[in-house]
């Protein structure tokens, strides 16, 4: 409580009264002069901690030591795949900005470590791991270390993907069909693969998967990338069902054009109308944070009509 200094009682000659009038103590008078001060103080105070709060939730302001600030994720290891860029950066930054100690994956090492750096500088939580997920072994030896480093694995984020433009099915090449169905499929089945075990002995956890709004509609220039997103959206649903029985919530989110560094190689001026990486990652967190116990096998659209 903020204090201030209170004027004493003015005593006078006359006899003590609790009135104004008469002389002697006016009792009446200073106590409505302290009752405002008080009143004063206490709206200074409510100011103090209405501006703490205001702060706490400005980006880069949030660790500031004017009040606790409850995170989502304080406690959890969350496990995100492509975390070097685009949605995967993002979902690693949100998942860290709500407490969340954060394995940041991917194939590049200066792009992962550049997102461990930014997460340490805003006072997160976050380690890379080297990992391609179509390399076999490679999602199981990125698992094994983030166990060593932090002892579990609450959520696992399948965000990695790769897509080959204009290339309708009838011309893809084997070449092409394996090296995307390898990443965006296989890959992620090998991430599950690895985590499932150690969710099932804990009970509990979190499987995310990025699909497309190309797994929910047929593309027809990404022929090979869309074939792998519709059946990242089949797998994702029957996951969820056998998985269920084990406390752990498999669900998705099916973006359209989302302003990354792949879809500026498509159209590099961009579209004002693209969802940006943050908005997914707004959804990702709603998905590790907010549904409810029996949400499982659902997917997020995130394409418009």
């Amino acid at each position: 409580m903020l204090e201030l200094p209170v004027e004493e009682p003015t005593i006078t000659s006359g006899p003590v009264s609790s009135s104004v009038s008469g002389g002697g103590v006016a009792w009446s008078g200073w106590k409505r002069r302290l009752q405002e001060r008080n009143e004063w103080a206490e709206s200074i105070r409510r100011f103090v901690a209405l501006a703490a709060s205001a702060l706490a939730g400005v980006g880069g302001c949030r660790n500031l030591p004017l009040r606790e600030v409850p995170m989502e994720l304080t406690g959890q290891v969350a496990f995100v795949t492509g975390a070097g860029r685009g949605i995967g950066r993002s979902i690693a930054l949100a998942f860290a900005e709500e407490g969340a100690r954060v394995a940041v994956t991917g194939r590049t090492a200066a792009s992962r470590d550049k997102v461990v750096a930014e997460i340490v500088a805003a006072r997160g939580d976050a380690r890379a791991f080297a990992l391609d997920v179509a390399g076999d072994g490679q999602a199981i030896d990125a698992v094994s270390q983030v166990l060593s480093a932090w002892g579990q694995i609450d959520i696992l984020v399948n965000n990695a993907g790769i897509i080959t433009h204009d290339t309708p099915v009838w011309s893809t090449t084997v070449e092409q069909w394996d090296a995307t169905m390898g990443v965006n499929l296989r890959g992620l089945f090998l991430c599950c693969h690895a985590v499932i075990p150690h969710m099932m002995a804990r009970g509990k956890g979190i499987i995310i998967n990025i699909g497309s709004s190309s797994g929910r509609r047929a593309d027809d220039n990404c022929g090979p990338y869309s074939a792998s997103k519709w059946g990242v959206v089949g797998y994702t649903t029957s996951l969820a069902r056998s998985l269920r029985p084990h406390g752990i919530r498999v669900n998705g989110i099916n973006p359209g054009m989302v302003d990354t560094d792949m879809a500026r190689e498509v159209d590099p001026a961009g579209n004002p109308a693209w969802t940006t990486p943050g908005e997914i990652a707004q959804a990702a967190l709603f998905l590790a944070t907010k549904t409810p116990r029996d949400m499982t096998g659902q997917l997020i659209d995130m394409f418009g009509s």
